[in-house]
């Protein structure tokens, strides 16, 4: 059963990253939405090795990147229709 971790809360804000990164299993997504695309920025360190390792399933809303000047690095940028598709693929879905 494949989950997807919906973040909104930056890394400083909230220690969400830091308690649920690393639960995900092999197949869980992560998408970053509001300030928790910050950590695409800067993050702890532990946040950001996890981050950058999800390599194909790290995701972010480009809305938010645009609103905050955020570069997508690793991940991939999609839009609302896309957001909705990722909800829908995923078992279950656990927004932080």
């Amino acid at each position: 059963m494949n989950t997807l971790y919906i973040f909104t809360k930056s890394p400083w804000a909230r220690r969400d990253m830091e308690d649920w990164l690393p639960r995900l299993d092999p197949q869980d997504g992560v998408l970053l939405i509001q300030d928790a695309v910050l950590a695409l920025k800067g993050a702890p360190a532990g946040v950001r090795e996890t981050l950058q390792g999800l390599q194909g399933r790290l995701f972010a809303l480009e809305a938010d990147l645009v609103a905050r000047g955020i570069a997508a690095g690793k991940a991939r940028i999609v839009d609302d229709a896309v957001a909705v598709d990722l909800l829908a693929t995923h078992d279950r879905v656990l927004a932080l």
